[in-house]
């Protein structure tokens, strides 16, 4: 549906998804299993942070935080721990990458390679980026506030799980 200010909301997918419609057998399953409504108000709920933090990342001031801060959770949802950082095994293109990161293109670019000179992403060989330990520190810098400045939310606080 459309809401009622902002427009039409669309989904896009970077991979193959499938999707689930929760009709009348979901709520009839969930009339026996109340868990059932449980776990989806839990899921509901991870998502809507997961979008209020990339949310909050869209609107800080310079566009490599937004980026590394975009990067940072994908390879929370996605990303593979190895020797070289987070790997975020995702084929992103710059415009992509934009989109999430509320930037254009050519902005994207200048950022990408001013977090590659800074160690906080390395390219890998494939073309997947790695998320340094510098990286690490600088989302903490910008989600806690450590930095001198305001975190970027009340509270706000990432937590990268096993």
């Amino acid at each position: 549906d459309d809401l009622a200010v902002g427009g039409p909301v669309g989904l896009a997918a970077l991979s193959r998804v499938r999707l689930i419609v929760l009709g009348r057998p979901f709520i009839h399953a969930a009339m026996h299993w109340p868990v059932l409504l449980t776990n989806l108000h839990r899921r509901l709920e991870a998502q809507r942070r997961r979008l209020a933090v990339q949310g909050l990342a869209a609107h800080l001031p310079r566009a490599e935080d937004r980026v590394l801060l975009t990067l940072w959770l994908l390879a929370d949802r996605c990303g593979r721990v190895t020797p070289d950082g987070i790997v975020l095994p995702l084929s992103l293109t710059h415009e992509v990458l934009g989109r999430l990161a509320a930037a254009r293109r050519p902005t994207v670019t200048l950022a990408l390679q001013t977090l590659e000179t800074a160690d906080f992403v390395r390219r890998r060989s494939n073309r997947h980026l790695a998320l340094t330990a510098r990286a690490h520190r600088r989302v903490h810098q910008l989600t806690t506030g450590s930095n001198g400045a305001s975190p970027i939310g009340p509270g706000l606080r990432l937590e990268q799980t096993p």
